[in-house]
């Protein structure tokens, strides 16, 4: 490849040899090589521009229209630290079309969910990597720069338990957090793609970072028993592993290998790129508001922590209204500024309803047993330290992924012994003695 926006260029220098009527390829003097493009030539063809230039400014006529107005700016600067109105805008535009799309359907009964990720946040460490779109019109070039690839809507049927490994997948995007720790942590990994980090829209949840990563970048099963996805709630209530959900995404991710996405039972492409489903909901709506609805954000496990990230030093002029991050000072990464996420209680979400139809009066429904998350939280560290002390063979990826049953280890029915044995036993005064502590 030539590298992002032709800054490298690919050569292959191959010595052949025209023998007994047909070229034959001398493999030892072979060579291959990526140049980078270091200077910037200020000369431009004048054969290229004339063939180019009915076509270049048609481009430019086309991308200058303008398809609606937006209230406020539309930024990127934040989108990976909390929920973010450049991709709140293609949740809603997804969501929009793909009811359109799915009405007279079968699965037009079934609640419908948005899946979505910032595109430009910093990627691959260029801080003008970014979205910003100030308030007022919004043109067709605004809508190019929002949504950076030329991906074509999708559409896919998940259980509750799909959708929960699909965010499981999505939560790569953090480093695991030493809630002990109280010097600077950083909190994004920068190694993680921002285009795996899918904010799914109709449900609302939260992360616990300081819990390790279920998957690693590639999608394969490494911490098993680890969960980092709490709370996951849609309508309000604890999502039942069996509900089928439909989820409008792109093909990039209805195709590939994508935890939970994978499992799909229904998947198909639907009509338009995702870019013209927003350019069509814009011009639907004439005006649009890109607030965030807050459907997802940190559990309080990092409350108190010192956590550092990344984003454009620009962002430092953005921080207005803004209570949960500061500036620190300039990265040592040029371009970039150093910023500090302080934990807040999160405010209620206005996440709406998100669906096309009802939900089933028969399905059955998850039970919670009316724990808090401080006894949540102490299961956990209870059944995380059974299973480390077990020194047993983690269960193999391609067999989990086929969805088949994990190898018998023993630790999976410790686990279930661990937590009735508490529930016999009467631990809930114990468990409220550790809420009570974080009170």
């Amino acid at each position: 490849m030539a590298g992002k926006y032709g800054d490298h260029i690919g050569v292959i220098d191959l010595d052949l040899t025209y023998t007994g009527g047909k070229w034959l390829v001398n493999k030892e003097q072979n060579h291959a090589e990526i140049r980078k493009i270091n200077t910037k030539s200020t000369e431009a063809d004048p054969n290229i521009l004339a063939i180019a230039a009915k076509a270049h400014q048609g481009t430019i006529d086309y991308v200058r229209q303008t398809v609606g107005e937006t209230k406020a700016p539309i930024t990127s600067y934040f989108a990976l630290v909390k929920d973010d109105p450049s991709v709140q805008i293609v949740n809603k535009a997804q969501l929009w079309y793909a009811k359109q799309q799915l009405a007279g359907t079968p699965e037009a009964n079934l609640p419908l969910l948005s899946a979505a990720a910032p595109f430009k946040a910093g990627t691959r460490n260029d801080p003008t990597a970014y979205t910003d779109i100030p308030a007022g019109p919004i043109a067709i070039k605004n809508v190019a720069d929002l949504y950076l690839y030329d991906n074509v809507t999708a559409i896919v049927k998940v259980t509750g338990a799909d959708l929960k490994e699909w965010l499981e997948m999505a939560t790569g995007q953090f480093n695991t957090i030493d809630p002990t720790n109280t010097g600077p942590q950083n909190l994004v990994n920068t190694d993680f793609r921002t285009y795996n980090f899918d904010v799914i829209d109709g449900v609302t949840y939260e992360f616990d970072i300081t819990q390790a990563n279920k998957y690693d970048a590639k999608g394969d099963l490494v911490n098993p028993y680890s969960s980092r996805v709490r709370n996951l709630k849609y309508q309000g209530k604890d999502i039942d592993p069996n509900q089928e959900f439909m989820v409008v995404t792109n093909n990039y991710r209805s195709s590939g290998t994508f935890p939970g996405v994978k499992n799909a039972t229904f998947n198909r492409l639907l009509n338009l790129e995702n870019r013209q489903a927003i350019i069509n909901y814009i011009v639907s709506e004439k005006t649009i508001n890109p607030s965030a609805d807050n459907n997802w954000y940190f559990a309080n496990t990092i409350d108190g922590l010192n956590l550092h990230f990344l984003t454009a030093d620009e962002a430092k002029n953005r921080l207005k209204d803004i209570k949960d991050i500061s500036y620190h000072a300039p990265s040592a990464i040029e371009g970039f500024g150093d910023f500090i996420f302080t934990y807040i209680k999160p405010e209620k979400s206005t996440n709406p309803v998100g669906r096309t139809g009802t939900t089933n009066p028969n399905s059955p429904r998850q039970t919670d047993h009316h724990l808090t998350d401080s006894q949540r939280q102490y299961i956990y560290q209870l059944a995380a330290k059974l299973y480390h002390q077990t020194n047993r063979t983690q269960a193999n990826t391609s067999e989990t992924i086929a969805n088949k049953q994990l190898p018998h280890t023993g630790v999976k029915e410790s686990l279930n012994s661990l937590i009735l044995g508490l529930s016999f036993l009467g631990f809930a005064g114990l468990f409220k003695k550790k809420g009570s502590k974080k009170g």
